[in-house]
């Protein structure tokens, strides 16, 4: 594996140019989670761990989702007031600094460089070999970075000047592309609400809210709830019997591969397998995801649902795909949102009498056929253009990092500002 890290850091390096083990420029210090003692909580001190540096790439980490107390600090966790932060499990390679006192929990590990070493140059060598970072994980139940394998790994060690004018270069270099990245990302977000207002406008044309009559029950022939055994964390084959997760119908649409893979050993349930035609609705996920509804059209004869899932039988008069638009509607969104219950955001809940209460005035099958054609030609529409825009990040993403790469590594001569 040090040949592999050489050969991505050291070897491209100009032969001016140093290289050293990070251990041996920089201090390896290793997190940790204070207990749950209210008064370890909700104090003034950022608490960073993995989800924090998500998308970060090397920038501050300006907020943290939880923080700790002085006395949660000092009881269980690490504080740094610099340095430059790794995540090392769940999952490793996310890159982050710090610029004010924080503590972080054992997910993370804070690079503390000397002298030699400049910090942002550091952070942008981590984030240049994020996946090598990644292969350097081990374990059976997840996959963790030691601070050994961390400390070995070797970087090119450029003049302290030409390691700030490296990261300069790429501080302003880097920005131009989050910016383009950023102008994307909202345009993308634009062309959602563009998709759900559409589809909200269609159907409150043709089928005007009714806090009174019928309910989704009256329209609904019979429901089933799956089961959810031991299963393997993997996908299984189309021959092999499986497990739907709960995000198999996030966004409105049925994902089959969503699943897990029945262990060999343990007797399947076939009452539970899914039927085309299927109004199939999650019973249990985040606030902003539980009671998606989705549509099984096509046969899985080994896809089982988990006991997180209602499959919903509807009548002749119901069009599955029409029910499913309307349960994606913002208003029933809401309705499902002030139903659900449970104590943490990323685990909401939502019984199978709450949603057969649900609202459900609809129109002549005709009319809901016509509304989910027009539906499906603006959403194809509109999701063509989101593919353009993610496609766009992903290119750009590409271009960063080969850039970040290339500075850490001398191929830029970044004092005659060449790209």
């Amino acid at each position: 594996m040090t040949s592999v890290m050489m050969e991505q850091l050291v070897v491209a390096r100009p032969t001016r140019w140093n290289a050293a083990q990070v251990r041996r420029v920089a201090r390896v210090l290793n997190g940790g989670t204070p207990s749950s003692d209210p008064e370890n909580w909700d104090g003034d001190i950022p608490f960073v761990t993995p989800p924090d540096l998500r998308g970060r790439a090397g920038d501050i980490v300006a907020t943290t989702g939880r923080k700790l107390t002085a006395v949660g600090a000092t009881s269980g966790s690490t504080v740094a007031d610099a340095g430059v932060v790794v995540s090392n499990r769940a999952p490793i390679g996310y890159v982050g600094r710090l610029d004010a006192p924080s503590a972080f929990n054992q997910g993370c590990k804070v690079l503390r460089p000397d002298a030699q070493l400049q910090e942002r140059y550091l952070a942008y060598c981590m984030v240049a070999v994020a996946p090598v970072l990644q292969e350097l994980g081990q374990g059976t139940t997840f996959m963790e970075l030691s601070s050994q394998s961390l400390g070995s790994l070797y970087v090119p060690l450029p003049p302290l000047a030409e390691q700030r004018a490296i990261a300069d270069y790429l501080d302003r270099e880097t920005a131009k592309i989050d910016a383009l990245i950023e102008k994307q990302t909202k345009l993308i977000d634009r062309l959602r609400e563009r998709r759900s207002t559409f589809t909200a406008h269609i159907i409150e044309k043709e089928q005007p809210f009714r806090v009174n009559g019928p309910r989704l029950r009256h329209h609904v022939r019979g429901v089933r709830q799956g089961w959810s055994p031991q299963c393997n964390n993997w996908p299984a084959e189309t021959d092999e019997w499986a497990v739907l997760r709960a995000g198999c119908t996030n966004r409105g649409v049925f994902d089959p591969y969503d699943n897990k893979q029945l262990p060999e050993g343990t007797e399947p349930r076939p009452d539970t397998v899914v039927r085309d035609g299927d109004l199939v609705v999650g019973r249990a996920n985040t606030r902003d995801l539980v009671g998606g509804a989705a549509v099984v059209r096509g046969t899985y004869p080994r896809l089982m649902l988990s006991d997180k899932l209602y499959a919903y039988c509807l009548r002749g008069g119901a069009l599955p795909e029409y029910v499913a638009a309307v349960l994606g509607t913002q208003r029933y969104r809401d309705m499902i949102g002030l139903a659900a219950t449970g104590a943490s955001y990323s685990m909401q809940n939502i019984c199978q009498r709450d949603i057969a209460d649900l609202p459900m005035s609809l129109p002549s099958l005709e009319v809901q056929v016509a509304c989910v054609k027009q539906i499906d030609d603006e959403t194809a529409r509109i999701d063509a253009l989101i593919a353009k825009s993610e496609r766009f990040i992903e290119l750009a993403r590409e271009r960063r990092s080969a850039l970040i790469t290339a500075a850490v590594t001398g191929q830029i001569d970044v004092t005659e500002g060449a790209a």
